[in-house]
Parts: C-alpha cells; sequence; structure tokens
C-alpha cells in the first residue's frame, strides 16, 4: 500500500479546515448525490426528512474508522480544526490507507491517519429502508418485511428464495444471529438499521459503497 499511495499527490486537511466557506448544504448535497439524489438546501425540510421521501433513512453514529469502515457508506464528518471551529465534510471513499472527502463541493485526496487526528469519532449516513419496515424487526414479528428479511438472507447464502414467509419464527432468529455474529455486530436477532446496511451490502444490493469491492475486507465493528 505504501508503494501505491507514494505517488498521490495529498492535500492537507489543515487548510481544507481554515477556509470560511464551509457549510452544511455543500456536505449533505455531496451525499446525497452519492445515492444519485438531489439535496434542497432551499426547502425548510431537513436532510433526513428529504432521504425519506427516496427510501432512504439517516443513521447517527458517535464511532471510529473502524464502524466507518463496517458500515460502508458515504457518511458525513464533523471535523474539529485547530482553531476549535466545527466543518463538515462528505467522505465517498476509502482505498487502504487513502480517503476522498468533498468540503464546499470541491473533492480532495487525504491520507486516512490524518484525517482521523481532526474527527472524534461522530458521523451520519444514510441507509436504504426494506419496503414495509417501521421499526426494528424482533423474533416474533410478523407482516411482509419478514418475506424481504428471508429474502435477503437466501441470496446471501446463494439459495432462491421459496414460499412468501411472514413470521419471525425461531430457525429465522438463528440464521439472523448467525449472520450478526459473522460480521461482528451485535448478535441478539433484533434486525435494526446497522443489520440492514450489512445485509443490503451483503445480498449484492446496488447501493454506494465507501470501500470498493476489491479491497474490501471484514472489518469488525468498533
Amino acid at each position: 500500500a505504501a508503494e501505491i499511495s507514494a505517488d498521490i499527490a495529498y492535500d492537507d486537511i489543515d487548510t481544507i479546515l481554515s477556509t470560511k466557506n464551509n457549510n452544511r448544504a455543500s456536505a449533505y448535497q455531496q451525499l446525497f448525490k452519492t445515492w444519485g439524489q438531489h439535496y434542497n438546501e432551499k426547502t425548510f425540510k431537513t436532510a433526513c426528512k428529504q432521504a425519506a421521501t427516496h427510501s432512504l433513512s439517516c443513521l447517527y453514529k458517535q464511532g471510529n474508522l473502524n464502524s466507518l469502515k463496517a458500515h460502508n457508506r458515504p457518511a458525513v464528518l464533523t471535523l474539529v480544526n485547530k482553531q476549535g471551529e466545527t466543518r463538515l465534510v462528505t467522505i465517498t471513499s476509502i482505498d487502504n490507507d487513502v480517503a476522498t472527502i468533498y468540503s464546499n463541493n470541491t473533492a480532495y485526496t487525504v491520507k486516512l491517519n490524518e484525517l482521523d487526528k481532526y474527527w472524534y469519532g461522530k458521523f451520519i449516513l444514510l441507509w436504504q429502508k426494506p419496503d414495509h419496515y417501521i421499526t426494528a424487526i424482533s423474533p416474533g414479528d410478523s407482516g411482509a418485511v419478514i418475506n424481504w428479511l428471508n429474502t435477503q438472507l437466501e441470496k446471501i447464502n446463494n439459495r432462491l428464495p421459496g414460499a412468501t414467509i411472514n413470521t419471525y419464527d425461531a430457525y429465522m432468529a438463528e440464521r439472523v444471529i448467525a449472520f450478526q455474529a459473522q460480521h461482528g455486530l451485535t448478535a441478539d436477532g433484533i434486525v435494526g438499521p446497522v443489520t440492514i446496511i450489512h445485509l443490503n451490502t451483503q445480498s449484492g444490493l446496488e447501493v454506494p459503497s465507501l470501500i470498493p469491492p476489491s479491497s474490501l475486507q471484514l472489518t469488525k465493528q468498533g
């Protein structure tokens, strides 16, 4: 990786974060753009309410580089510059030790470990909700979203979905718990946003990813 990155001209993060023009709207514009959507800064709707109109939801997290990689979605990071001022940037890709970020709709190439010096773990990402999803799915639940869950599990195991299943039974719970354990998630059988993000990734759903498939490694969530 060191040889690959040796020829890259890195941008200086301190310079990027020192600008006074950094604004929240541009960060969300780039985040929405990765999903092929438009963020309208002139509406009174928040970014999350706008996302909901595209069957997307916001997920606010406090974590580290490992958890950011594990979620594997573009995200808006809250950074703090040397003057103690908050700046929002959008991270759109991570390739080994190199990250692409956007500030004021301008792309920059930065070293991941340098970026981490200005970041205290706060990030927000968008994730795609299944149809009929309202709240976390738990064993014993029933409804159309359970059939979606079964279909994802079958796809991941390279099996064709059989009959429609609308009840979250003990057998399905075993499969969900095994999936969660395999991917370093809390293995409790409860299917919330983080488990759904991993299901979407592993089932091959076409969604924007942070890490290119060629260099994707399973990273346990921190």
